[in-house]
């Protein structure tokens, strides 16, 4: 079974005062905060924008403890477009050497790692 990411009881948006408790209606909201014709990626929890997938993953993990956009794109599957890229769906995942858990994103990964300490990571070189 796919462990579920820790989702608020509230949604706060970064960039203004709107607050909501339905993830679907937040969701709808951030979307005025991000042009139209914007490249950017867009956190699916606060509303923070960021230039690059990699960028949000790491976001998603330190801010939100969010360990995968694969598990956000799965639960939010009936009202948004995945954030994952088509192509990444099959690729190889990452794992994890101390613990064997597995990521999607080698990002996500490496800060999984540093939760097991510096010698651990010395170890990996």
């Amino acid at each position: 079974a796919q462990e579920e990411p820790p989702l608020p009881d509230v949604y706060k948006c970064a960039k203004c005062d709107f607050q909501h408790r339905s993830r679907e209606d937040f969701q709808r909201h951030i979307k005025i905060h991000l042009s139209a014709n914007s490249e950017d990626k867009q956190c699916t929890e606060c509303g923070q924008s960021f230039a690059s997938l990699s960028a949000l993953e790491k976001h998603l993990f330190m801010s939100h403890k969010i360990v995968s956009i694969h598990q956000l794109d799965r639960i939010d599957r009936s009202f948004r477009e995945p954030m994952a890229p088509k192509s990444l769906k099959s690729s190889a995942t990452f794992s994890c050497k101390a613990c064997h858990k597995s990521f999607n994103s080698e990002v996500v990964l490496k800060q999984h790692e540093k939760q097991h300490g510096l010698h651990f990571i010395k170890s990996l070189k």
